[in-house]
């Protein structure tokens, strides 16, 4: 029994260890993948579909199809760490003094520069109102931030309460549910997207198990069971082609979406003594360690790359845009906090890169 539990503890460190690398691993990806979807854009409103007024053939068709998972990814890895590397529930005070602050000051101080970036961009006027609210309301891509400040604090609270993670995962989908429906829609950005944070809650249970089988398969069950999780995706996509049942794509598409990038990572790092994927898997790692600060300043370096395209190069061709666009929103923001950001540990902190 004693040599049971002994042998235990070092494979429960070694898969916290390799969890820990994959969920940086899948937060890079994912941070790359709303990068693009914001280049691409939601609509024709927005991003190329707006400058080119065109659906953007197969390009706009990827675009639609990493929609429906990016931010699932996000939360879901999100309740996973949560999960895995807090150092159980805590007291109220380190709560509101220690983690709470990691979210909150990124929104408070950075949520107004983008307002007023934005507004300038558009050429609107800049007024107070509309300033303060930027803070306090979900505003542009700020949403994220008040959707998981409401997560990470109704688990801690749930959590003071009771250990049952299968009542708080069962409260969390009646929420979901509510806010499909007036006047509970009001409140989407906390009351849906709280289901995938608690879905890597209730996954940590299982999740050593699970990993466990997997490695023990052949390949061809790992291809078998990307090529299924993107099945589902596509499947998905195609019978609801509707905007307005994206809320109910991101239910079917979240998790596979989640475990087809955990898959994905799987194959990378058993791969990763060949060729460059050393160099590429550890990149991804890096980038994931950097998702917030991308996740902040992408948007400033896609718009200024945007308008010198059009300005001197009005002819490119989509692609082309595409490219550069991607490419600025991803390095650029990196670029930054090696130059700016990490020069400064007051700056790091209120980023989310330190």
């Amino acid at each position: 029994m004693i040599s049971s539990t002994v042998n235990s503890q070092p494979e429960a460190t070694k898969f916290k260890h390799q969890l820990s690398e994959t969920l940086y691993w899948i937060r890079g990806v994912a941070i790359g993948l709303v990068v693009i979807g914001h280049v691409i854009g939601f609509d024709r409103a927005y991003g190329m579909r707006k400058y080119y007024d065109s659906d953007l053939s197969w390009l706009g068709l990827f675009g639609d199809g990493i929609n429906t998972i990016h931010m699932p990814i996000f939360f879901i890895a999100s309740g996973l760490a949560t999960a895995f590397f807090s150092r159980g529930v805590g007291s109220y005070k380190s709560f509101f003094t220690q983690k709470l602050p990691r979210l909150l000051l990124p929104l408070i101080i950075w949520a107004p520069p983008f307002f007023i970036f934005q507004s300038l961009a558009k050429s609107r006027s800049i007024d107070l109102m509309g300033l303060v609210l930027s803070i306090f309301e979900p505003y542009e891509i700020f949403w994220f931030l008040h959707a998981l400040i409401f997560a990470i604090t109704f688990h801690f609270l749930f959590s003071k309460f009771t250990s049952s993670k299968w009542l708080y995962f069962g409260i969390s989908v009646v929420l979901t549910g509510l806010s499909l429906f007036p006047p509970f829609n009001s409140f989407e950005t906390y009351l849906y997207w709280n289901i995938y944070f608690s879905i890597g809650i209730v996954m940590a249970k299982k999740s050593p198990v699970a990993d466990r089988w997997l490695q023990h398969q052949p390949l061809w069950v790992w291809f078998s069971l990307v090529v299924f999780c993107i099945s589902i995706v596509i499947a998905t996509k195609l019978q609801m082609p509707l905007l307005s049942q994206l809320l109910i794509m991101r239910l079917v598409t979240g998790i596979p979406g989640f475990v087809l990038l955990y898959l994905i990572c799987g194959l990378s790092r058993r791969f990763a003594d060949r060729m460059a994927y050393p160099s590429i898997h550890s990149s991804l790692v890096h980038v994931g360690t950097m998702s917030m600060v991308i996740y902040l300043f992408h948007g400033y370096f896609t718009r200024f790359s945007a308008l010198i395209l059009t300005k001197f190069s009005p002819g490119i061709t989509p692609i082309g845009y595409f490219l550069i666009l991607s490419a600025m929103g991803i390095g650029g923001p990196l670029l930054f906090n090696v130059l700016i950001l990490r020069r400064s540990s007051r700056l790091s902190y209120i980023t989310g890169s330190k």
